[in-house]
Formats: structure tokens, sequence, C-alpha cells
């Protein structure tokens, strides 16, 4: 009997004194992926929803920097709460990031994020999910032709000026690419004449007296000093960017024999004379 009324006391004092963890009964979820390059400003924006709307976001946190909500984050980036609606807060994510990485986005709210009933409520973390991830990958500089581009001309002739777009990737070009000479080929010179920086695109003009006939694919190399990613970029060929240099052909002339035959002919044409035949009118005997 005592031991069953020991039992009893016991887990009467369990009950009291020893603190239960109670699951919450709502959830965080987290919507967008913020994808980028190492060394590229980025900027996006991830979607925050608690799964039940008495929960609302404290609007104390609007417009303030919480890049500190994050498990884990690029170097470079931050957070920034740019807009509240009850239960769904979006951040801005910007900045330029310095590392790679590809994982899922987690977020810890802290305990004064939540208000329910005018009271704060315990912080709660999302889930990883695919969804939601941080992806960004390393720069893969790199340059291609931008458009087809034919250069035509003819052996030992002027070219006119003609000209070639190639587009510059995931690099930038520095102030030496500007008048930079590209290609040297055939007694022709490719030399950067124009610089688009909305899109990165250069345009190689060529000029110069072609030495012979060539019908090849143009191949160009950009050396490292002319773009920020300090490598050789080798632009891959492209069928429908090629020389089209032709040898001008030369009049036909006539052969001297035929020459001479014509000549003849044209003598005889001159020495022929209109023979002009009169008919007397016949006499009849009548007058």
């Amino acid at each position: 009997m005592k031991k069953i009324i020991r039992l009893l006391l016991w887990m009467i004092f369990v009950t009291h004194f020893i603190p239960v963890s109670a699951t919450p009964m709502y959830t965080l979820d987290v919507e967008n992926s913020i994808e980028g390059k190492v060394g590229i400003p980025l900027d996006g924006t991830i979607i925050l929803t608690i799964s039940d709307e008495a929960y609302e976001f404290n609007e104390d946190y609007l417009y303030e920097d919480v890049t500190d909500w994050f498990e884990k984050i690029p170097e470079g980036l931050s957070g920034e709460i740019s807009q509240i609606e009850g239960n769904v807060a979006y951040i801005d994510i910007s900045g330029t990031p310095t590392e790679k990485m590809d994982e899922q986005i987690i977020i810890k709210l802290p305990d004064d994020a939540l208000i329910v009933e005018d009271e704060f409520v315990d912080g709660i973390s999302n889930l990883p999910d695919d969804k939601a991830k941080f992806i960004i990958g390393e720069l893969d500089p790199r340059a291609q032709f931008d458009r087809p581009s034919t250069v035509s001309g003819y052996v030992n002739e002027d070219l006119e000026l003609q000209y070639v777009y190639i587009k510059i990737i995931d690099t930038k070009p520095t102030f030496e690419m500007n008048g930079a000479i590209l290609d040297i080929y055939n007694g022709l010179q490719g030399k950067v004449v124009e610089i688009d920086p909305e899109n990165n695109v250069i345009k190689l003009e060529y000029s110069g007296i072609p030495l012979e006939e060539d019908h090849s694919l143009i191949e160009v190399v950009i050396a490292p000093e002319l773009t920020e990613s300090g490598k050789e970029l080798i632009v891959p060929l492209r069928e429908d960017v090629l020389f089209d240099i032709k040898v001008r052909k030369a009049p036909v002339e006539p052969e001297p024999e035929k020459e001479k035959e014509v000549e003849k002919v044209i003598e005889k044409v001159v020495e022929v004379k209109t023979v002009v035949v009169y008919h007397p009118i016949p006499h009849t005997g009548i007058e």
C-alpha cells in the first residue's frame, strides 16, 4: 500500500514540477529562391507566411534589417522587411555575394516577431524545403558572337568597313578594351570601336586590304587584361560569322584570231556598195 501511495505522489510531483514542451499549433512557410553569381549584384524577395492567420508579424520590424533571422546567408547579402500583411511578411534580399552556396533557406523568428491577441509569442523556424533556396554559383566568364556577321571583300582591294559583334558574359570589359586590336588576319585588322555597357556587347570593326581569297570562320581571342575576369576568353566559332574574301575576275578579252576575223568582216561590210537598179519605163509607141 505504501508503495502505491509513493508512486502516486511521485506522479503528482512530475506533473506539476517538470516542464513539458508543446509543439506550436502554427507553422512558418518560406517561399522563393534567391539565385545569382559570385561577384554580381543581385536582388530578390522571399515570402514568409504563418499558417494561422490569428498570428501577425510585428510591424515594428517593417524596413528593419533582419539578416540575423537567417540560419545561413551568403556573405555579402542582407535581408530587410519590405512589407507586412498580417500573417505574411516580405524580406528583400540584396547585395553582392562573395561566396557560392546551394542550400535551403532556414529562418528562425525571434520571440517578438509574432503577435497574437496583442501578446508576443515564441519564435519558430521553418522546415527545410527546396522551394526556398540560396543558389549562388561561381562566375563563368566567357564571350560569344552576338549575331550573324559576314566580312566581305576582294583580294588586294581596300575593304569597306564592316563589323562583328561579341557579347561578354559573367565579366565586364576593362578600360583597355576601348580601341583594342582583337584580330589581325590575312591583311585585315579587327579593332574595338564601341562598347555597349548595358548589354556587354563590343563592336569589332574590320579594315585593311585582304591578301588572299578566304572563306573561313572568324576566330577571335580576347586577352586577359581586356576583361575584369583576368582570363583569356576564346570566342567559340559560329557558322554564320565568317570571312567572304573573293578574287575579282578580270573582264574577258576576245582572242587575237577572233579579233582579226571580226575586223575582216567589218571591212567587207564597209566595202559593200549599195547597187541601185533602175528599170526603164517601157514605151508602147503611143505618145
